[in-house]
């Protein structure tokens, strides 16, 4: 038997073709012998390729093989290293055993690629080939309402929304599933994938014009036929609403909205419908809210009558717009809302479709029965992918949408159409478990009655459905309450609960939780809660008390108070404010207590309200971060650029902007410090930057219309160190805008001017007969600066943190108060304070190491943006201190004049530094000296330290305006002695005072001219007796001046002078003698000549 072995190009194959003996076998021999015919047969010719490629999920593939003979073909498996997974179904199919998976690969390499050898057999002759089948990855997914079967699907790639020959399409299956090829998406277009129409698999209802959409979910990196491509998409109403919203943001919002964690990408690849059935409580209210989403595009749908697909599109995308903006307008939305429901069906069809008209009135029915809906599929007491829900669904799809078609074509009346919307209308055939009660006993499960109680409030606007008494719940409302942590610990505050009620009945408040950061208690009637800060409690934080309302029948859920407690996070550095011995980043700390003494006076909530401060000097920063919220805008100005912003050019700091912080700067906002009158007003004048007389008296508030409002000015400059007297005593407009400022401002009640003393105590070395520091002598007196020979100026000495005088303020008789301004920041710490904004400007910035590490260029963790500074120190600190006091007085007065201010700081201020003695020569120069009126004095502190508290205190009982008419003595001269100074000796002129007519003759003021000429002028000290025997220095001998004043009184008509003054004899009687001592200190042979003096009281 002779066989051939053949072979096809198409396929790997092995065939046999045989002969058929006839009636003999072939044989062998020679010659003519007998030979029987041979019959050939072909074996069969595979006609299927060696690789097949099949989509994910499809059932196998179609075996054929051509047979020359017509045989009939017979295949069978007969190898390969996935055999099993196939079998032959249908004589010719090679069938997959299990559904091909690509996520989940069933072949032996488990790499989608299956090899199987298939036998061809016609009877006699077989072929074998071995095949090899490549297993696709689908894009696969699910359309579910219900799981919606039989609808059309396809990848919107070009953004069309039209299905298009290079699209994939397909259709889903009985359960909703689809599998269709993968796509490369269009660069900058996110490919949507589209299912129209179709019927619920669950209800049977055919979902005509109804279109869902999804995204095609991530990972979509590029558009190359390479990148990864998704594996699966759920499409369901929520994720149309999604779809049809471009921006991230918004499609997070929207999902926040209805309460869903999951996120986007979540969403697209979630089975709900699956985990739902399987139990899953997240899935089960995700799809409560399908439903809810679902009938409204079914109901817009069916009252706008669409018509297609893209009429279908455009209602989804209207319905996504009006609810993303309820949601941006309420941070949420309620799908059983009969307002919301209302309004979101009008704006839909009317965005949607403008030339349709639908009246208000037909639009406020409809939305009747399908809240009434919405409200059943949010009820958690049924399953939303039960039987029972799965009932009231396929109502809302086929009755409801029937009636809403009739009702909006006319064919219905209102009245018709409600009795066709009740629940027993619409859900007479759903099935309802017997164990479902119904309340009211109307033969109606209360899960699928709009009325459970009966009492004429519908169940989606009733909050107690199975409570006849009751259909609107008492809400304890949730409220925020910014609370300012005061300086004195466990201040309390008091907030009002508030709730409401049905029909507004009374409501009583209880706690449920305290405080974690204090303690709270609530008055039951009115509501009042006051909270305690606990000790601990000094930085920023957030704390949370929970209570209920209760309205006579029941209780409200819980509602939470937020207490935002506030503070600044620099006022811990300062000292100035509440001194606890910090050292504000110098290397040690002053004394406890030494300071302003305000905490008990803001923890009243006195901080400078209502009262307005011109900050005189340099600049301000109007838009710094911490002083900003305290400008008062457009009224200030800049005498450079004559605008009304005097904020700083210059990026070496602003001595302006410093001041400024220290009285203003924005109290409790988290960030900087703590101004002493934080909600003080504030405005700026830059006379500094451009300081001509004519200038600083606009500034002063002379013919300055900006300044009408002033209330304080505050002046943190003057004459520093001159070595000559200034003859002729202060400029005259200088003295007439101080009068203008105390007789016509504050609506005659006087605006107030504080002023800095000066830092020139030691100049170029000590001064003193042995210049040396513990002469305790000064350089320089306060009254070298003529203004400090005004009555109208508070002048203002400086006070470190240990209480006594800052080692450079200026003294002199003409001090009122000290405030405190601290040293340099380095061995004992300065004023923390704001700086210029930024890095590249101020006292703090880049370059500049500073003085101490909290200066240091931007490195300190809390002060990374070098916006402030913690060594800001001088008269030119201690001043604005004093100004925030007077601001605070103010605020609890206001209607105190610049006298009564004056008073009241007198009477108040703290005694320090006692007994602080120092004499020259035998003869004593400064010591607290305690006046015939009982007010203690001492030049280098005035009155004492300020005392906030004590001023504030007194100033709140004080009676304004009570002193009377201001007056004054008028000028008053010695006779003419010319006397020659010899070194060592006194001299002394009297000059006799009688009570001015109508006065009470009482002091305030004493303003002095002298005149005297000496080569060696610092040789000279003047005191200056009262009456009553008190003596005040008012001049000091061994200052650094160096000019003879030259004032020559031989001519009456020419006769100059200096001027000295006095606050020491404040409330002593004027009448009596005056008399003026001159002594010549130094034995230097130096002679001079001392003519006369003059003096003016100023009083009442």
């Amino acid at each position: 038997m002779q066989w051939c072995l053949g072979s096809l190009t198409v396929l790997r194959v092995f065939a046999c073709a045989a002969s058929i003996p006839f009636l003999n076998a072939c044989g062998g021999g020679s010659g003519s012998g007998n030979s029987a015919v041979a019959i050939v047969n072909d074996p069969p010719i595979f006609a299927v390729p060696t690789q097949n490629n099949l989509l994910e999920g499809a059932p196998g593939l179609t075996l054929f093989a051509i047979d020359a003979n017509n045989d009939n073909v017979i295949f069978s498996i007969v190898g390969g290293v996935d055999r099993d997974a196939f079998s032959i179904t249908n004589s010719t199919f090679l069938t997959f055993v299990n559904e091909s998976d690509y996520e989940n690969p069933g072949d032996t390499d488990k790499n989608n690629e299956y090899l199987v050898a298939v036998r061809a057999f016609d009877g006699l002759a077989a072929t074998t080939a071995e095949i090899k089948i490549v297993i696709l990855d689908a894009l696969e997914g699910r359309v579910v309402d219900g799981p919606i079967s039989g609808a059309s699907i396809f990848v919107d790639l070009d953004g069309d929304s039209l299905e298009d020959s290079d699209e994939s399409t397909g259709k889903t299956n009985e359960s909703g599933y689809f599998k269709i090829p993968q796509v490369t998406p269009v660069q900058d277009i996110t490919p949507k994938i589209i299912s129209y129409g179709g019927t619920d698999s669950k209800t049977g209802k055919i979902l005509e014009n109804f279109v869902l959409l999804a995204d095609l979910p991530n990972p979509l990196v590029c558009i190359s036929a390479t990148c990864p491509k998704p594996d699966s998409v759920f499409i369901t109403p929520l994720t149309a609403l999604l779809s049809t919203t471009i921006n991230a943001n918004d499609k997070e919002k929207i999902l926040e909205a209805f309460g869903i964690s999951l996120t986007p990408e979540n969403l697209l690849v979630t089975d709900v419908w699956k985990s739902a059935e399987a139990g899953s409580q997240v899935s089960k209210k995700i799809q409560r809210i399908n439903q809810k989403i679902a009938l409204l595009i079914q109901a817009a749908n069916t009252l706008s009558k669409v018509n297609g697909l893209a009429e279908s599109i455009l209602v989804l995308e209207s319905l996504s717009t009006e609810i993303l903006s309820l949601i941006n307008s309420q941070d949420s939305i309620d799908l059983t809302n009969r307002e919301t429901i209302n309004l979101l069906l009008k704006n839909t069809i009317e965005t949607a479709f403008p030339a349709k008209t639908i009246s208000e009135s037909k639009f406020t029915t409809a939305a009747i029965p399908v809240t009434n809906i919405n409200a059943i599929y949010a009820d958690t007491r049924l399953n939303p992918v039960g039987s029972t829900m799965i009932g009231v669904v396929s109502a809302s799809q086929s009755e409801l949408q029937n009636v809403l078609r009739e009702f909006i074509s006319g064919n219905l009346s209102v009245e018709s159409f409600s009795e066709k919307t009740t629940a027993k209308a619409l859900f007479d055939d759903v099935t309802v478990s017997t164990d479902k009660s119904d309340y009211d006993g109307d033969g109606f499960a209360d899960v699928i009655d709009f009325d459970d109680d009966d009492d004429g409030v519908q169940d989606y606007s009733d909050e107690r459905p199975l409570n006849a008494d009751i259909h609107t719940m008492p809400v304890a409302m949730a409220t925020t309450h910014r609370l300012r942590l005061q300086p004195v610990s466990q201040t309390s505050h008091t907030v009002m609960l508030t709730g409401t009620a049905q029909d507004n009945r009374a409501l009583t408040y209880f706690l449920v939780s305290d405080g974690s950061h204090g303690v709270a208690s609530v008055n039951s009637d009115t509501g009042a809660l006051t909270y305690t800060p606990l000790v601990s409690t000094i930085s920023s934080m957030t704390d949370t008390v929970t209570f209920k309302v209760n309205d006579g029948y029941v209780s409200s859920s819980i509602s939470t108070v937020t207490l935002k407690l506030v503070t600044d996070p620099l006022y811990q550095y300062q000292w100035h404010l509440d001194n606890t011995k910090q050292t504000n980043f110098s290397a040690t700390g002053g004394n406890f207590g030494e300071d302003l003494n305000i905490d008990s006076v803001i923890s009243n909530e006195i901080t400078g309200n209502n009262v307005t401060i011109a900050v005189i000097d340099s600049g301000l920063e109007i838009a710094h971060e911490d002083l900003a919220e305290n400008i008062v805008a457009e009224k200030s100005w800049d005498y450079i650029g004559n605008d009304s912003d005097p904020t700083s050019d210059d990026n070496d700091g602003d001595h302006g902007t410093s001041v400024a912080g220290i009285i203003a700067s924005v109290g409790w906002n988290k960030i900087g410090g703590r101004g002493v009158a934080p909600d003080v007003s504030l405005v700026g004048y830059n006379f500094l930057k451009s300081s001509s007389i004519s200038n600083e008296v606009h500034a002063m508030g002379l013919d300055n219309e900006l300044a009408a409002n002033v209330d304080i000015f505050n002046m943190s400059y003057g004459r520093n160190n001159p070595l000559s007297f200034q003859l002729g005593g202060a400029n005259a407009l200088r003295e007439s805008a101080f009068i203008n400022g105390a007789s016509n401002m504050r609506n005659g009640k006087g605006a107030i001017y504080v002023q800095s003393a000066g830092n020139s105590w030691y100049e170029s070395g000590y001064c003193g007969p042995n210049s040396q520091s513990n002469d305790n002598l000064a350089c320089t007196d306060s009254v070298f600066d003529p203004s400090f020979a005004l009555p109208y100026v508070i002048g203002v000495a400086a006070l470190n943190a240990d209480g006594v005088r800052s080692s450079y303020s200026t003294p002199g008789a003409s001090i009122w108060v000290s405030g405190f301004g601290g040293e340099f920041g380095i061995n004992a710490p300065a004023i923390m304070t704001v700086d210029q904004s930024t890095c590249s400007s101020g006292y703090v910035k880049n370059g500049i190491t500073g003085r101490n590490s909290f200066d240091n260029q931007g490195y300190h963790s809390e002060n990374s943006s070098c916006n402030y500074m913690s060594a800001m120190n001088g008269t030119s600190a201690a001043g604005p201190t004093v100004t925030g006091v007077i601001a605070l007085m103010l605020e609890a007065n206001p209607n105190l004049t610049w006298r009564d201010v004056k008073k009241i700081l007198a009477r108040t201020a703290r005694q320090v530094d006692f007994p602080r003695t120092v004499s020259a020569n035998g003869i004593e120069q400064y010591s607290w000296i305690t006046n015939a009126a009982g007010y203690k004095f001492h030049n280098w502190y005035g009155f004492g330290a300020v005392d906030g508290a004590a001023a504030v205190g007194l100033a709140k009982t004080y009676s304004a305006n009570s002193l009377g008419l201001f007056i004054q003595t008028g000028w008053n001269s010695s006779s003419k002695v010319t006397a020659t100074m010899v070194d060592s000796t006194t001299h002394f002129i009297d000059i006799p005072l009688n009570t001015p007519s109508g006065s009470s003759g009482i002091i305030e003021f004493v303003r002095l001219r002298v005149s005297l000429r000496h080569n060696i002028p610092n040789s000279i000290g003047i005191r200056l007796q009262a009456p009553s025997g008190t003596i005040s220095t008012v001049l000091q001998p061994y200052t650094r001046l160096q000019t003879d004043p030259g004032a020559d009184c031989s001519e009456v008509a020419t006769c100059t002078f200096f001027e000295l003054a006095s606050n020491a004899f404040y409330g002593e009687s004027i009448s009596g003698t005056w008399r003026l001592l001159v002594t010549d200190h130094i034995s230097d042979s130096t002679q001079g000549i001392f003519e006369k003096f003059q003096i003016n009281i100023y009083g009442h």
